[in-house]
């Protein structure tokens, strides 16, 4: 495996060096080419932690994936260019997404060390496509969103998120909580089972397909197909006998006569 494919894969063709203007380059060209997806799930195809398998299915398929794939690509694309890379765990915070107490290991993110520590994640749907400055409590803007670190004095890093560079606490919304501390890919692999077949985990509920765009972001969940242009969303039914042809043109995903087992809802 040549973990660079990544780069060719999201369409990045730019400069290499171990920057933070590179980084940032790579995570926002991943986040308009490479969908966050859990397709495989009702295809009936069980995702493991296996690097090859996570290679072919989402350099050389041209598929997506779900943060325990996506970042561990990441991770090891940023670490063949020569990046400090740090591969943690994080728990997701937001309301509609648990249905109990964030659970650790619930998420994978990347940290990279520049002169500040940085947050890159290109697997958690709609959120952040820019890397996130772990050292700085001031907002941070993607182009859409604000953004706001909080360190927890257990050393832990809380990630915010508002649609306007607002001081009111109350309008900002708890994303994740990640743990700076170093982790092997495998102490993923309970929570990636977990994701997968748990009734209370959002994944096996629902089809899921999404990615940026540079006007905002397309969603396919469910059979409904969400459009946000410029801030203003617009939903679409889809019928099943739609759904492949929608993840072909807006997603480049093509599934030849694809099996689910579980129907669109």
């Amino acid at each position: 495996m040549k973990w660079l494919n990544l780069l060719e894969r999201a369409d990045y063709f730019d400069a290499t060096d171990t920057s933070l203007s590179t980084l940032a380059a790579i995570q926002r060209q991943c986040m308009l080419n490479i969908p966050f997806e859990n397709l495989d799930i009702h295809l009936g195809r069980l995702i493991k932690l296996d690097g090859a398998k996570v290679y072919q299915k989402i350099v050389k398929d041209n598929r997506g994936g779900f943060c325990f794939e996506l970042n561990e690509l990441l991770l090891q694309c940023l670490t063949e260019l020569g990046f400090s890379c740090t591969r943690v765990e994080a728990r997701v915070n937001i309301p509609d997404s648990v249905a109990d107490t964030p659970k650790s290991f619930s998420h994978q993110v990347c940290l990279v060390q520049l002169d500040d520590l940085w947050l890159s994640d290109i697997g958690f749907g709609d959120s952040s496509c820019i890397p996130l400055n772990l050292n700085s409590s001031a907002s941070q803007y993607d182009g859409e969103k604000y953004y706001r670190v909080i360190q927890r004095n257990n050393g832990m890093f809380e990630i915010l998120c508002c649609d306007t560079a607002t001081e009111e606490p109350g309008l900002w919304v708890s994303l994740k909580t990640a743990n700076p501390t170093p982790q092997p890919w495998q102490a993923f692999s309970e929570m990636c089972t977990y994701h997968q077949t748990s009734p209370v985990s959002f994944f096996p509920k629902k089809r899921l397909c999404t990615k940026k765009t540079e006007s905002g972001r397309i969603t396919l969940t469910g059979n409904t197909l969400k459009t946000r242009i410029n801030g203003v969303t617009k939903d679409e039914a889809i019928e099943e006998a739609q759904y492949t042809q929608v993840l072909a043109e807006l997603f480049a995903i093509h599934l030849d006569n694809p099996e689910w087992v579980t129907p669109i809802r």
